[in-house]
């Protein structure tokens, strides 16, 4: 299985040829990995703003931030992604990224 250049999957690649679980899971484990290093990235991100409103006396939560980003996302979902599982996917992570922004000494290592 060939991924794109962009490292998207291009969901049509699949054409006639099967693959065999094995090959499939394969590439899941492939992104499985991107996706984590991804996550941990936006995580450092979060202490670094985290960090910035303790600073700034601003407080952690953003109720407006953590919906425009849902919603956006939302809207550029091209994918089998249905709304209601992205929207608990990002609630999850931005409720992560929330904790580590009020306790981001316990992340840094």
């Amino acid at each position: 299985m060939r991924m794109e250049e962009d490292n998207t999957y291009n969901r049509n690649e699949l054409g006639d040829r099967r693959f065999s679980i094995e090959e499939l899971r394969c590439a899941i484990d492939a992104i499985d990995e991107e996706i984590l290093e991804l996550i941990n990235k936006r995580l450092y991100l979060a202490i670094e703003i985290g960090k910035l409103k303790v600073e700034q006396d601003e407080p952690i939560v953003d109720r407006a931030r953590e919906n425009n980003i849902v919603t956006r996302l939302a809207g550029l979902n091209k994918g089998p992604l249905q709304k209601n599982a992205l929207q608990e996917i990002f609630a999850q992570l931005i409720a992560v990224s929330r904790d580590i922004q009020e306790r981001p000494g316990e992340a840094e290592k």
